[in-house]
């Protein structure tokens, strides 16, 4: 009799670990899943403000005229761009 009560805890603590393990995993993956979605919205509102910035530049530069350094800033925003898409 105490042989089979004993078998029955442990199989009903095999089944709790392994129910347990189960709730974890869903846990884990849910957790990640949300995390990277919210990289990505991160990373897209970042590319679109960098695109934004570059019109903005050409807006700027019709206005300004000669008195800005258009190929350094263009060349700064280019690489902002390439970094964001690489990270991507």
């Amino acid at each position: 009799m105490a042989d089979e009560i004993t078998a029955f805890i442990l199989v009903v603590v095999v089944i709790a670990v392994f129910a347990w393990l189960i709730k974890l995993s869903y846990d884990l993956k849910k957790t990640l899943r949300t995390g990277f979605d919210d990289v990505d919205y991160k990373v897209s509102n970042l590319e679109n403000a960098a695109v934004n910035l570059k019109k903005d530049l050409d807006k700027l530069e019709k206005s300004m005229e000669d008195k800005i350094d258009k190929n350094y800033l263009e060349e700064r925003l280019d690489a902002l761009l390439r970094a964001v898409r690489r990270r991507r």
